[in-house]
């Protein structure tokens, strides 16, 4: 929160009852940040990151009933992602034409040895430095990655539309890479931004 150069956002934080060290450390942050909310799943985890975050989209439409205020975007992350300073601004304007934007991930470097994880480095290298790039020329579906992914309020709202009021498969383990695509096949405008490095040569990356 310290580091997030945005101010009109907040967190909903996805917790399952039966998990009670994750929602301490959530009650503090809430305790701390008036943006940030505990979201409890109503059943014990752990489940499906989908089912999850259907559960988190109910707890902020609960939000919106009892505040009176409406989101327009919602922005998915995983709960050890490092997010750039300026990627929330930049989700945000790009929302005025796009209703799914797509930040790059780059994955944080970890020994040789850790070969599995080194897998997981290239692949994201590989995609969103090239493939995602050339996809979003293109006008291709563009896959998201679950973290780093940009929705207008009104996609979600298509999606959920579609299918049952769920705006995420709970039986799906690669929910982001299926709401891209259903998003797509529904006609909404879709984009990648590319691999960007703010503040010159020296700068870091937007991803």
């Amino acid at each position: 929160i310290g580091a997030i150069r945005y101010s009109e956002y907040h967190f909903f934080v996805g917790v399952y009852p039966n998990d009670a060290r994750t929602m301490d450390a959530v009650r503090e942050a809430e305790a701390r940040f008036p943006n940030v909310h505990l979201s409890i799943v109503p059943h014990d985890g752990p489940t499906s990151k989908a089912d999850c975050l259907n559960w988190i989209y109910q707890n902020m439409g609960l939000y919106e009933e009892q505040t009176g205020e409406y989101f327009d975007i919602v922005v998915t992350h995983d709960a050890e992602d490092v997010i750039h300073p300026e990627a929330l601004r930049w989700i945000n304007f790009h929302a005025a034409r796009f209703d799914f934007i797509q930040i790059p991930v780059l994955a944080l470097a970890t020994p040789l040895g850790a070969l599995i994880h080194g897998v997981y480095c290239d692949e994201f290298a590989e995609c969103h430095s090239r493939d995602m790039v050339v996809r979003s020329e293109f006008g291709c579906f563009l896959p998201g990655s679950g973290v780093g992914t940009g929705y207008r309020r009104e996609a979600l709202e298509k999606l959920a539309a579609a299918n049952s009021n769920r705006v995420f498969e709970p039986v799906a383990l690669t929910e982001d890479y299926e709401c891209g695509l259903r998003l797509h096949r529904l006609g909404c405008s879709q984009m990648f931004l590319p691999l960007t490095r703010m503040g010159g040569a020296h700068g870091s990356f937007l991803a």
